[in-house]
């Protein structure tokens, strides 16, 4: 039996670990999209009101009717053919976590989750790198002529990322919350629905 009210919208949410140092990633931007029969509701912040950018704008529309995007203040965004609909972004905490991903509007089919994952992995090589220098230094010290560093943890310093970026697509339904992680280090990655 039909209330007359739509469909509940899906929730989405996701954080970052970073497999191959053991912790969370932290700082991580991550950017979600949607498409579906709700394309024309204008996102909503998980308060169910209308997403702005941090200046207050709703989403600009150009003279052709697309909207136009601006990822340096997250405005909402209609791309090309696939009909995705930048709905905003952020960027993981000390816990790896987004926790203010806007809510997709009414009638998304599908989600995009692009992680930028290249300046992470960047920083991180370079600080494995530093680790690596001094234990070197460390077992040079003792005679010992042991390397403590673990082969393979990281990717070679100023080597670029191996994956600068990680995008994930999957399907969703009215009501339904995804959690979707993503498990990352510098040569391989996986995500799941959790829970």
């Amino acid at each position: 039996m039909s209330t007359g009210r739509p469909a509940a919208a899906p929730s989405v949410s996701t954080h970052v670990l970073d497999t191959a140092a053991g912790h969370p990633a932290a700082g991580v931007p991550v950017r979600i999209s949607a498409r579906g029969g709700g394309e024309d509701a204008p996102p909503r912040d998980p308060d169910g009101r209308t997403a702005r950018d941090p200046g207050g704008r709703t989403a600009q529309e150009d003279p052709g009717g697309r909207t136009a995007h601006d990822d340096s203040d997250g405005r909402t965004a209609r791309e090309g053919p696939g009909g995705w609909t930048v709905l905003g972004s952020s960027a993981t905490d000390a816990d790896g976590r987004c926790r203010d991903l806007p809510v997709p509007p009414p009638g998304t089919t599908g989600i995009r989750l692009d992680f930028a994952t290249g300046p992470y992995l960047d920083r991180e090589a370079g600080s494995a790198a530093r680790g690596a220098l001094s234990r070197e230094a460390g077992s040079a010290a003792r005679g010992d002529g042991h390397d403590a560093a673990a082969p393979g943890a990281a990717a070679p310093a100023g080597a670029p990322a191996f994956f600068p970026e990680v995008t994930v697509t999957f399907a969703v339904e009215p009501g339904q919350h995804y959690h979707v992680p993503l498990l990352l280090s510098p040569f391989g990655y996986s995500v799941y629905r959790g829970s």
